[in-house]
């Protein structure tokens, strides 16, 4: 493909002369993006990308979806408040999301924090769990990824992401446990916490550890895990922000996992900003009622515009059945790549999948970063993850066509033989 980049260049450098460094990749060859449909964006100079990273997964539905833009518009011709009060005088649209949300999940799921990102939702739940218990260690897996802001950054394992900003303690307040470690670890694990200033207040997990490189945890070991939690008076958090609403084939794990709280985030809004975290009565009521000013909120928390929006993208979901389409698209999505990947198989360690997500693990540390710069020149927008950036991550919208996952296939399959060759 014959990809010209002037703008691209240009609006590149503007904004690297005139942004924190460390806000925004500078990619080579560069890209800015300008618009986009369906699976397709397009940069500043026009030309094309089949997008398989969708946000980071947040565009279950693609790119501005047509019913979803229709549904935008209604909200504008409607003089509908964007920005509410969301802690003191809600948007009706926030109501409704909450009880949309809470439709879906198994009944003893009774509260809902809403939020814009997924750190957000982390944040809360902490916060909840420490509320609830009155204590502040947590057990969580080892290569997880929680967000980067300050309230979620201290669960994040990835020490490249924290050590500019957390200093480590002679007593943690967060212990990282192998998945699939033994039952006699955990326990030893959960009676440091216990045994510290800090106490137990719970397990953070990922089902599926996403940043990580895609890796699902044993649901058996997760029962032993959350069993225990709970035999030690501590709660389990589910990070559900990537897996969730669809990505994995479900709308969520809590029908799998005997969790007290979850967060969703990306799927949820529509590409709005937004996010949430569900608990059950007993541990969400340790909240004290608020009395016009609330202890945990944000401006824009309940913002008008994205509640509305997060409640039509569910709508859709739910008329094309799109929270399951993934697990029967599982088996398209592996046998398209792994046919267009079989050449380089001396190359690569292992291939993953949950539903329309799937991770091609490579021998070589960092091969990742080098693989979605060239895919890039290819035409494939698709994301560098894992620990060592070893790996490329597949995150296509959940109403893929067959067709685009050929093409995206052949797109990889050329950005391999452009940096290994035949």
């Amino acid at each position: 493909m014959a990809f010209n980049y002037p703008k691209n260049q240009d609006y590149q450098d503007r904004l690297k002369a005139a942004e924190c460094p460390d806000s925004t990749y500078k990619s080579s060859p560069p890209l800015v993006f300008h618009r986009a449909k369906g699976s397709y964006v397009y940069d500043i100079d026009g030309n094309t990308y089949l997008d398989f990273c969708m946000g980071f997964g947040s565009l279950g539905l693609g790119h501005n979806y047509p019913e979803l833009v229709d549904s935008l518009q209604k909200f504008l011709d409607q003089k509908l408040q964007w920005q509410s009060m969301g802690d003191v005088y809600p948007h009706a649209s926030k109501i409704h999301l909450i009880e949309n949300i809470l439709k879906h999940l198994p009944p003893k799921y009774k509260r809902v924090s809403l939020s814009l990102t997924g750190s957000d939702a982390i944040a809360t739940a902490v916060k909840t769990s420490q509320i609830s218990t009155k204590k502040h260690g947590f057990l969580a897996i080892k290569d997880c990824y929680h967000g980067v802001e300050f309230g979620a950054l201290k669960l994040t394992h990835r020490s490249d992401f924290k050590e500019p900003f957390i200093k480590p303690k002679k007593d943690p307040d967060v212990i990282y446990i192998n998945p699939h470690c033994s039952e006699a670890e955990i326990t030893r694990s959960i009676q440091i916490l216990k045994e510290s200033e800090h106490g137990f207040a719970g397990v953070i997990l990922e089902p599926v550890l996403g940043r990580g490189g895609l890796v699902p945890l044993d649901l058996k070991w997760v029962k032993t895990l959350t069993d225990l939690t709970h035999k030690h008076s501590g709660l389990v958090i589910l990070d559900e922000i990537l897996c969730g609403l669809g990505r994995c084939g479900k709308f969520s794990f809590t029908d799998e996992i005997d969790a007290d709280l979850t967060c969703f985030g990306k799927n949820l809004g529509g590409g709005m900003p937004l996010s949430a975290c569900v608990g059950t009565e007993a541990v969400m009521g340790a909240w004290p009622e608020s009395k016009g000013e609330a202890i945990h909120t944000g401006t824009f928390f309940g913002h008008g515009m994205s509640c509305y929006t997060a409640n039509q993208n569910m709508i859709i979901h739910d008329e094309q059945k799109l929270f399951s389409r993934a697990l029967p698209y599982e088996k398209i999505l592996r046998s398209r790549f792994e046919k267009a990947l079989n050449p380089f198989k001396e190359h690569i360690k292992d291939i993953r999948s949950c539903g329309l997500w799937m991770n091609v693990e490579f021998i070589q540390d960092g091969f990742g970063v080098k693989l979605m710069d060239a895919c890039r020149e290819h035409g494939l927008i698709a994301l560098v993850c894992g620990s060592s950036g070893q790996s490329i991550s597949i995150i296509p919208p959940l109403n893929v066509k067959e067709e685009e996952i050929i093409d995206g296939a052949k797109r990889l399959a050329l950005a391999l033989s452009q940096l290994l060759g035949p």
